[in-house]
């Protein structure tokens, strides 16, 4: 599978009220947690050592910032470097 290929794949999401997660089906995951309200604290990102260097990190960094905007949160723990 090509990286292009990749970057469109579906993006799944599930949160709690202190910890969230957003998966690609390949093998890719990010998790954060929420230690208040308004933080959504990125603590661990996995790519499925096959997959990596596919462009699967970038887009769940993607996916939890247009996240993060959409509920107008003002505190990520990354910088837009990663992405």
């Amino acid at each position: 599978m090509s990286a292009s290929n990749n970057q469109n794949l579906p993006v799944s999401h599930k949160e709690t009220a202190r910890r969230g997660r957003f998966h690609i089906g390949v093998g890719a995951e990010l998790t954060y947690t929420r230690p208040a309200e308004a933080v959504m604290k990125v603590n661990h990102t996995l790519v499925d050592k096959e997959h990596r260097g596919k462009g699967l990190a970038p887009q769940l960094y993607r996916a939890i910032r247009a996240r993060k905007s959409a509920q107008s949160h003002s505190d990520l723990p990354f910088r837009d470097n990663h992405v």
